[in-house]
């Protein structure tokens, strides 16, 4: 896993309209996977809230890795406050109730997490044990050989990236040590004010049509009042795409 800056940034390239670590089952680009300094694109210390940092300390403490992942540190990236901070750890949502947060509730069916309430904050902690079970396609994943030498962990984060709906939303920040994971050229699609989609969005939109509005609100957050550029892999059918997920992109079809 190599740094941002140490070489130019143009590993993992696009196909499709996402990113290319994920362009077909099985495939695995290691050679697109980077990591920063927090520190050196102006996110302070003092950006994560008390009670946010307390949580994180208290997984810590009990030996499980925690991270910030997602929208927040994508709002962190682009300088603004995030309207809430979502945890995810290598603790099983069973471990987090009985060895971290004992109040804690166990919500949701499809993608369960744990709601964490602490001095009055309310944090949504998920678990990578819970989250790579419901990767389609990870059971077709090999990486025994192209990922031979690399750490554990950039695996587990990688595996997790891709059950991920956008590439700016499949970030991992890890406060402790100052480093914001990408492995979906992520923040290569947010300096380019890119909405792309991790996996084939004919599948994903498909599957879960409320990605729509979740794009449209990402690309009212990240590029309004800029010049909008969504990338899908099926631009070409927009008729298709208008009938799945109208209302939401027919302010987009000016755009494709």
């Amino acid at each position: 896993m190599r740094k941002y800056g140490s070489r130019k940034e143009d590993g993992g390239r696009l196909r499709n309209g996402r990113s290319s670590s994920a362009s077909r089952p099985g495939f695995i680009d290691p050679s697109s996977w980077k990591y920063f300094d927090s520190r050196a694109v102006g996110i302070p210390a003092g950006a994560i809230p008390r009670n946010c940092m307390t949580v994180l300390q208290m997984l810590k403490r009990k030996g499980f890795e925690a991270y910030l992942v997602g929208g927040c540190v994508r709002d962190l990236l682009l300088k603004r406050a995030p309207k809430d901070f979502d945890v995810i750890t290598t603790a099983s949502l069973k471990q987090i109730k009985q060895h971290v947060f004992s109040r804690c509730f166990i919500v949701g069916k499809r993608f369960p997490i744990c709601l964490v309430r602490w001095r009055g904050s309310l944090f949504e902690v998920s678990s990578f044990k819970t989250n790579t079970t419901q990767v389609k396609g990870n059971e077709n994943v090999n990486c025994s050989e192209e990922t031979d030498g690399h750490d554990e962990g950039d695996i587990l984060r990688w595996k997790d990236s891709l059950r991920r709906d956008f590439t700016v939303n499949s970030l991992f920040f890890n406060p402790f040590n100052y480093r914001v994971y990408d492995y979906v050229n992520g923040v290569k699609d947010l300096r380019k004010n890119k909405v792309c989609t991790v996996i084939p969005a004919h599948v994903s939109f498909k599957e879960d049509p409320g990605w729509c509005s979740r794009m449209s609100l990402i690309c009212i957050i990240i590029i309004y009042p800029r010049q909008i550029l969504i990338l899908i892999s099926f631009s070409q059918n927009f008729a298709w795409l208008e009938s799945c997920c109208s209302p939401w992109l027919s302010v987009f079809q000016r755009n494709f």
